[in-house]
């Protein structure tokens, strides 16, 4: 699921979770059976905040070159974003807006064309961020604002566990694992309705091209546009991740809690492969973000299948139970076959009717027939349309 609400975490591990209940003991043995709730307020982990804002952009200076420029940011965060808005000169490309962060890094953006009207820039390190507008003619008749302002803190995530560790680190791992996840990304986007940056993980599909999560994680083009896919995002090593945007939402489905999601461009790694159905008590390994945090794996002794047809969103009996290790920040990850490491279940955690955690994924299978029975060469590994 996502960072901030607590995910799942078994034998006495405490579960600490900014503006979030925390959740109890829970394994594959003591879920309920039945539909299940995600209802991202309580299962979706949180990131950052959205506040709106009113900084006016328009040329204070004859161009060409650099007509404005101005710090903006929000006190205290360790990273911000800005959502644009543009309120005159979309159709003309003779302007760029660029931010710089504290770290120097710069991020840029020119108009498109008429629709592209409003744009997120991507993240910067620290609380400020010079924003600048820059024109190629004398007297550019454009005007924009900054009508949001997204920060993000520290995400509070449990650290302090009792018995067995809970996550081995992914680039600790052996392979296949080291390999498998390469393919695995962790997702930040903007909920404008709850005014939160949340987090996923998401993982290539069909082909380098198209990542797969969960519906409840990103199901609308807005917060589809605000997204951020973060390539081999490791905080230890000191590096910022590697973002790489969304192009469109291709299919989304309520029922199994899927969203299949086309990246602006390829990744260089490949697609993971899908398996066959479980079988009850049937070895797993998740590869995931949970809490938002680096890449990491679950495959101890409990990260096993309990029982292996159950009812997940409705009534039908799309889902199966497993006794692995998830945090908020782990939904939309892949489930993998311990033997032939090949994908089996689309996590998602959920409540059941009586407000009990419960640790589900959807049967890939289910998914992959889904998407093939709507966008066949996608599902092929053709090129995109």
């Amino acid at each position: 699921m996502s960072g901030e609400v607590g995910g799942l975490m078994r034998r006495g591990a405490v579960l600490s979770a900014v503006g979030a209940l925390s959740l109890g003991l829970t394994t594959a043995s003591a879920m309920a059976q039945g539909t299940i709730s995600v209802n991202r307020e309580k299962v979706l982990g949180t990131y950052g905040t959205v506040e709106s804002a009113n900084t006016p952009i328009s040329p204070l200076a004859a161009g060409p070159g650099r007509v404005f420029t101005q710090n903006v940011g929000h006190s205290g965060a360790t990273a911000v974003r800005f959502h644009f808005t543009v309120l005159k000169g979309v159709d003309l490309a003779y302007w760029t807006v660029v931010v710089t962060g504290a770290d120097g890094r710069k991020w840029e953006h020119g108009p498109s064309g008429p629709t592209d009207s409003e744009f997120w820039s991507d993240e910067t390190t620290g609380d400020l961020a010079q924003v600048e507008l820059v024109s190629t003619v004398a007297s550019p008749p454009v005007r924009l604002v900054i009508d949001q302002v997204a920060w993000a803190t520290v995400p509070t995530v449990p650290r302090s566990v009792v018995g067995d560790a809970l996550f081995g680190k992914w680039k600790d791992q052996k392979e296949p694992i080291l390999t498998l996840g390469r393919s695995v990304v962790r997702l930040r986007f903007v909920d404008d309705v709850h005014k939160k940056i949340y987090v996923c993980t998401a993982w290539l599909v069909f082909s380098n091209l198209y990542l797969l999560t969960n519906n409840h994680c990103i199901n609308t083009e807005a917060e589809a546009k605000s997204a951020l896919a973060d390539v081999d995002y490791n905080e230890e090593d000191g590096v910022p991740a590697r973002s790489v945007r969304l192009r469109r939402i291709v299919m989304t489905d309520v029922p199994l809690d899927f969203s299949l999601l086309e990246l602006e461009q390829p990744l260089d790694r490949p697609p993971l492969v899908p398996g066959a159905p479980v079988t009850s008590s049937q070895k797993l390994v998740i590869i995931e973000h949970p809490g938002g945090q680096p890449k990491q794996v679950s495959a101890d002794k409990d990260c096993k299948v309990g029982l292996a047809s159950v009812p997940g969103i409705t009534n039908a009996t799309t889902d199966f139970e497993h006794g692995c290790d998830t945090l908020g920040g782990s939904s939309g990850s892949s489930v993998f076959d311990a033997a032939s490491f090949t994908v089996v279940g689309l996590h998602h955690l959920g409540f059941d009717a009586t407000g009990k955690a419960v640790n589900r994924a959807v049967h890939i299978g289910k998914v992959i027939a889904a998407i093939q029975a709507k966008y066949p060469n996608i599902a092929t590994g053709a090129p995109s349309p």
